[in-house]
């Protein structure tokens, strides 16, 4: 899991599949000090970079959370499915 831990707090964020509707995408997912979503992009991150190597930095990250559940963007909570890893 990527994080990113401010010096005020022990927040920290990470790239989480989230669905919107009915289309899923991935987002920067921001956590509060105990973990619980605390705030989502509003749309999906787009994979643009500087270099080759940045890009393939924003892929490794936002496949590293896949196995996680997704987050419902109006409810900001995990949404448990049949499974996420045959699709």
């Amino acid at each position: 899991m990527s994080k990113e831990i401010t010096k005020e707090s022990n927040s920290y964020w990470n790239y989480r599949v989230v669905k919107k509707g009915n289309l899923y995408g991935v987002h920067e997912v921001h956590y509060d000090n105990n973990g619980k979503v605390e705030y989502m992009s509003v749309n999906p991150v787009p994979v643009e970079a500087g270099s080759r190597e940045d890009v393939k930095w924003i892929m490794r990250m936002m496949e590293a959370n896949w196995c996680m559940p997704a987050v419902d963007f109006e409810t900001m909570e995990e949404i448990y499915e049949n499974s996420l890893s045959s699709e």
